[in-house]
């Protein structure tokens, strides 16, 4: 995602994401999860909601559908809830996120090895939840 410091903060560059996806206007879905905020403080939630807000509004402008997902829906779909992730002998749900986007992607599981890398597993399983709810390209 292109972000660009404002305020001392990292923010959604929205002129860089039109920019990247705009060779894919035509043909892409964008999925994206409501954000619910959870135990953040609540400047968190305002800026978590602006960013949203931006690459929505950014898909918008470029006439990307939009597929909006609570977190729990999707993650039930594809089986990556804590109690999936307890019951396949993972302590943690990140891991367990990891395991199962190597096993779906395995010759891209190398981008999923590192214990950082569970939100680009969360994004992988988030669009192949896209594909199975009717996008066609996400």
């Amino acid at each position: 995602m292109p972000t660009h410091a404002s305020g001392g903060r990292e923010r959604v560059d929205a002129g860089a994401l039109a920019a990247l996806l705009l060779p894919f206007a035509d043909v892409a879905t964008m999925v994206l999860e409501e954000p619910i905020p959870v135990g953040a403080p609540k400047v968190s939630y305002l800026s978590q909601g602006a960013n949203v807000g931006v690459v929505a509004g950014v898909a918008g402008a470029l006439g990307i559908p939009v597929l909006w997902v609570h977190p729990l829906s999707w993650k039930r779909t594809m089986c990556v809830t804590s109690r999936d992730a307890t019951a396949n002998g993972f302590a943690d749900l990140k891991s367990f996120s990891r395991h199962v986007a190597s096993g779906l992607f395995p010759s891209h599981a190398t981008h999923f090895a590192r214990v950082r890398d569970h939100d680009r597993a969360e994004a992988a399983l988030l669009a192949v939840w896209g594909m199975l709810h009717g996008a066609t390209t996400v």
